[in-house]
């Protein structure tokens, strides 16, 4: 598994420092070198929907089954979300 480029604790204090203001999301790009505001933007919605706990690091890989991952997709299908949106949604 390859080493995250940012820690936790630079995850959590970039999306503070966004959501409160003090730093666009430009300026964070700049400050940690990330090449995409996607990433960006999908470590805001993620933190908004699950906190600090969603940047903790896992030991394993989730596991899902036939009829979760079909409810899934129906939703995106559905327009019940952009695929960020249903991503930061069900983790």
């Amino acid at each position: 598994m390859a080493k995250p480029k940012c820690t936790a604790e630079q995850k959590v204090q970039a999306v503070e420092y966004y959501l409160n203001g003090i730093r666009g999301v430009s300026d964070i790009m700049n400050d940690l070198s990330i090449d995409s505001t996607r990433t960006i933007r999908q470590w805001i919605s993620v933190y908004q929907i699950s906190g600090v706990s969603a940047f903790v690091p896992k030991s394993k890989n989730n596991s899902y089954s036939k009829e979760f991952k079909q409810k899934v997709v129906e939703e995106y299908i559905d327009g019940n979300g952009s695929l960020s949106d249903i991503t930061a949604k069900y983790n």
